[in-house]
């Protein structure tokens, strides 16, 4: 196992690099999407029902979009019910 990773560190290295871009990018386009506007009194960013917003920062936001990226597609397939027509 060792000599594979060895063999595939540049893959490896590149792939790393990729992913990380990728988080970084959306976790700033989703923190400057979802941050709504600036509150005085609660000292915080608000969306427009009034809550505060739920990425106070880029990286709360970089945690969900690395959350959603491991989690994507790994969705059990539903179970179809067997269809009880005779034959």
């Amino acid at each position: 196992m060792r000599i594979s990773i060895k063999l595939s560190q540049d893959a490896l290295i590149a792939l790393g690099y990729f992913i990380l871009m990728v988080v970084v990018i959306f976790s700033t386009l989703l923190y400057f999407a979802e941050r709504g506007a600036w509150d005085p009194v609660l000292q915080a960013f608000v969306d427009a029902d009034g809550d505060p917003t739920d990425f106070a920062s880029i990286p709360a936001a970089s945690w969900f979009v690395l959350v959603t990226m491991a989690t994507v597609g790994c969705v059990l397939p539903l179970a179809s019910p067997r269809s009880s027509t005779p034959d």
